[in-house]
């Protein structure tokens, strides 16, 4: 049998995006040693499918972690990032897909929980969905440990609940950009902390570090936050997708091949663009993310994340520069 790594490079590609489809469709096999058994009759020395072996590992491993929450709501939470070793601990995503906001269009809101020693909220959704973000977020640990409430900017689906979570959690603090506390700290029941640009903050196992990203995506009071032992980039707005957003985490791939029209090039003007968009992209893509965090939509992982984002970036550029 010839082996994945001698197929020509676009047909590799190919190939992998129809395997990339199968294991999301058959979902009901539960052992990862079946959904990997094709694969591990190629060549095991091969670099290209060794880095496949793990991106589809990390799918299916997201796939099977998934529980519903709120089965009317269709509510749901999965673990899109594990820690090696550690089995409840990882990165969290919770979504709440949405019927009719927008005539003929369906949506998802996400939240992600970093789950570690100190638990981190990112994006608290939307205020009247907050009693099924606490509901999913009860099924992997006891909300009131929740530590830290972290957001890109001030909108109702990113911090629109916190003021909920300050009262759930009495120990927990929202981690935010100076200028949002500067403009919006008083809309809190406590005060916020504010994080400096590149300020890193342990949770335990796990470090975040805040960027602030004044008008990207949006608002001047605007940033994002990478986890640099799992190379997780908590991406807000970025990748913005319709649909539902029912599969948890899918390999990072052309934009062109998501399936589901994006946001950010639909409606360009929902971003705008700044001289220092270009810079806050190529910052991003430096980081080398291995998963993208979307807020909306399927997470992604994998080695073209990075690509992802060049593309992103040129195409915003093109759109509204």
């Amino acid at each position: 049998m010839m082996g994945f790594a001698a197929l020509h490079p676009s047909y590799r590609t190919q190939t992998r995006q129809c395997l990339h489809w199968l294991f999301l469709k058959f979902s009901r096999f539960s052992d990862i040693g079946l959904t990997m058994m094709f694969l591990n009759h190629q060549n095991p020395d091969s670099q290209g499918e060794e880095i496949m072996n793990t991106v589809v590992s990390k799918i299916v491993q997201a796939k099977e972690s998934l529980r519903f929450t709120n089965r009317e709501r269709k509510v749901n939470i999965s673990r899109v990032v594990s820690l090696e070793g550690n089995t409840g601990k990882g990165i969290y995503r919770i979504n709440h897909p949405i019927e009719g906001a927008i005539p003929g269009v369906s949506f998802s809101f996400n939240q992600y929980l970093l789950l570690d020693e100190n638990p981190l909220l990112w994006e608290t959704g939307p205020r009247d969905l907050f009693p099924y973000v606490r509901e999913a977020v009860a099924t992997v640990m006891d909300p009131a440990r929740l530590r830290y409430i972290a957001f890109s900017h001030h909108e109702n689906d990113e911090d629109g609940a916190a003021n909920e979570w300050l009262a759930e959690a009495p120990g927990s603090v929202i981690l935010t950009s100076g200028v949002n506390n500067m403009i919006n700290g008083g809309t809190y029941i406590r005060p916020a902390r504010t994080l400096k640009d590149g300020e890193e903050l342990a949770l335990g196992s796990m470090t975040v570090r805040f960027l602030a990203t004044p008008h990207f995506p949006h608002g001047w009071e605007a940033g994002l936050m990478f986890e640099t032992t799992t190379r997780a980039l908590l991406a807000s707005d970025l990748f913005t997708q319709t649909g539902t957003g029912e599969v948890p985490l899918r390999e990072a791939c052309p934009i062109k091949d998501i399936g589901y029209p994006l946001f950010d090039e639909l409606d360009p003007g929902s971003w705008g663009w700044t001289r220092n968009h270009e810079s806050y992209f190529s910052r991003l893509i430096q980081l080398n993310p291995q998963t993208l965090c979307c807020m909306h939509g399927s997470a992604f992982t994998g080695e073209y994340c990075p690509g992802m984002l060049k593309e992103l970036c040129a195409s915003l550029k093109e759109k509204c520069a």
